[in-house]
This record gives structure tokens, sequence and C-alpha cells, in this order.
């Protein structure tokens, strides 16, 4: 939330910008397109195309030592959302709120931890506000992954060719377990090895954002920032929310100085660094996704709007010192997906050379009937 003295906006995660007033509509269109070339892009799929994906949050085999931020799925209200285990609140130095929350993941096994999603709204036919309790997270993003290929389990066995029975194997030889990274998912390109391994329901989109949680005065709640890695239509939902946040943020930079009576017209060569100086605060809640909307799926449903008139209120830095500290943060957070892969190493393998290990797959036909297939 923003500071208490400024009113909150915000935006049905759903809605485009057609659906919204004209003027913001025709604001938005004019700095996406101006900005283009300058902005990530959002998953080019759909929620109706993610329905079987695997998700890695939730996964008690995700053994860590840095700073863990998971996405609980398949949980129903007030049960799901942005979790970070006690372990990971020490490791990251954490000043926030206690734990709220214990978690019992599919292992049955159980974590104690902070639950952060802000839900309110109607659930199970009630109006329920779960904001005093679990917050919804107010976030700095300092940087965001490519979008990685990450192998899944298929009828409980780790990866392996339907053709011949046999498992995948790494460049060395060595048998590729579920959570091998493989490779990156190029947007609107070729991704050969991913459609036909999705074809066989083995892998899934994992992207990894590096970042920290502040309080009502965007102030951070911990030394250490968290790692985050989301797949599946989690992934996809927040990948959609935060694109369209930096739209916003953009808009509102502009229209708060032309407020000031100066007139600054938005860089297309903002980077990172310009939107780590803002606070995205999404709310997050439960969402069928799936051909048959059948899975439950923790998603963004709403995002507060940074406008001109309460700008101030999700712009972080006070001062010239405060900006430099930010983008140094944004510096050092350079490389942070080669920093988790190499912490995972010692639980999950990462080979983007193994492509090669796919490719008696790819000339073979598919071993399942696509139109069995529910996406």
């Amino acid at each position: 939330m923003p500071r208490k003295s400024e009113p909150t906006q915000t935006i049905e995660a759903s809605q485009t910008t057609e659906t919204t007033e004209q003027t913001q509509a025709t604001d938005l269109q004019a700095i996406e397109s101006a900005n283009s070339a300058d902005q990530p892009g959002a998953l080019s799929l759909d929620f109706m195309d993610l329905e079987g994906e695997q998700y890695s949050s939730d996964d008690q085999t995700l053994q860590f030592r840095l700073p863990l931020a998971l996405i609980l799925n398949t949980k129903d209200v007030p049960k799901h959302g942005l979790f970070l285990k006690e372990e990971s609140l020490r490791t990251a130095g954490w000043r926030g709120i206690p734990p709220n929350h214990v978690n019992t993941f599919s292992d049955k096994s159980q974590s104690s931890g902070v639950l952060l999603h802000g839900f309110h709204g109607e659930a199970d036919g009630e109006k329920v506000d779960y904001r005093t309790r679990y917050p919804a997270p107010r976030m700095q993003i300092l940087a965001v992954s490519p979008i990685f290929i990450k192998l899944t389990k298929r009828d409980g066995r780790d990866p392996f060719n339907p053709h011949t029975g046999q498992p995948f194997t790494d460049s060395q030889g060595n048998p590729l377990k579920a959570g091998a990274i493989i490779g990156t998912y190029e947007i609107g390109g070729s991704n050969p090895v991913y459609d036909a391994l999705k074809l066989e329901k083995m892998v899934t989109l994992t992207t990894l954002y590096y970042f920290n949680l502040l309080d009502e005065n965007n102030q951070k709640l911990h030394d250490w920032s968290f790692f985050l890695p989301i797949s599946g239509a989690a992934a996809v939902s927040l990948s959609k929310a935060y694109t369209t946040w930096k739209l916003n943020f953009q808009m509102a930079y502009i229209k708060f100085w032309q407020q000031q009576g100066k007139q600054k017209l938005f860089d297309q060569k903002r980077n990172q660094k310009f939107y780590a100086t803002g606070v995205f605060v999404p709310t997050l809640g439960v969402e069928l996704s799936g051909q048959e909307q059948t899975s439950n799926t923790t998603s963004i449903v709403s995002v507060e709007v940074p406008t001109g008139e309460n700008f101030l209120s999700y712009y972080i830095p006070k001062s010239q010192d405060d900006l430099m500290e930010i983008s140094a943060q944004v510096d050092m957070s350079q490389g942070f997906a080669e920093t988790y892969f190499k912490e995972q190493s010692e639980f999950h393998q990462y080979d983007p050379n193994v492509l090669d290990a796919t490719a008696e797959l790819l000339s073979l036909p598919s071993s399942t009937d696509p139109n069995e297939i529910p996406f």
C-alpha cells in the first residue's frame, strides 16, 4: 500500500489499456509504441495453454542457502501467495512482520514463514479481507532473468526419451533429472526443443526475479535481496502484470513532472535502473487455469497504479545518493541468475549445452496424440 495519506488506485490485472479511461489508454499506447524496443514483453502464452504445467514453487526439492521466495500454488485463499520460509528470512536479515503462516508442502513437510498476498474480495461466495494478516508485497524489482526451459517429471519419472525409454543425458553423459535447465526460451522466436518436449509433457518455462521488499515508507525490510523462481501460469500472470506496471510507472513519471511545470519526456534508453526506483505492489489471488479451468493458480489479480498525483508514494529515492545506491544495486544484480544456478548446481543440473541430447526426439513423431493434450 502507498503511504496512508495518499489515495490508493488499483487496476485489475486482467484489464487491457483499451478498457481503461481513454486518455490513459492513449498515453500508455504512445509510451509503449515509442519504447517498445526497451520492453521485455510478456510471455506470448495464455492461461488456457498451461493446464498440466509443473510449478517449481511449493516444491521442497528447492534446497537453497540464498534468500529464496516461493509462490504457493494449488492453494485455496488465503493459503496462497508469496512465501518466505524462516530460513530465508534469517539469511536475508529480515526486519519485517513476524512469521504469520505455516505451509504444508506436497511431501507433507511443514515450514513456518511470512506469507504475503493482500487479497481482499470474494472467496467461496463470501466477502473477505486478508490485508491486515497477509499484506500485499511492496516489491522493488532489481532484475528479471531470461525465460529458462526447465525439464519436469512425466508419470512420476525424471525426463526420458519416450521412444526408447532411456533418460536424457547432459554433455557429460549424466542422466538429466527434473529441474535441469536446458536452455532459454525466445519470445517470438523458434523454440523447437521446447515445443517438442512440451508435447511430451516434460518441460516448463521458468523466470527468476531478484527483488527487495519494502515497508510503507519504501524502506528495505531486509539486508540481502530475495530470489524468486516462478513457472507456468503464475509466471505468465506476473510477467504481464509487471510489464503493464512499467508502462504506468513511465506515464506517472511524465505526468508528475508536468504538474511541477517541467517537461520531461520519457527517455527511450531507460532501463531496469529506472524501474528499480519504483514500487510494484501486486495483490495475489487464486484463479483457475488450463483449458478445463480446473487448476488453482496463484496469479496477480490487481496492481496499485502510480499516477502523477501519487507518484512520490511509489518512488523510492529521496536524494541523489539514493539514486546512486539503486544504480549500484542493479549493477550488482547482473548475473544473479548465474548465482542462483551455481547455488542450485549441488541439487539440480544446469547445462545449457544439452540441447543436442534432444535431437533424437525432435527427429521422431510424438508418442502422444496432440488431440489428447489439454492445451
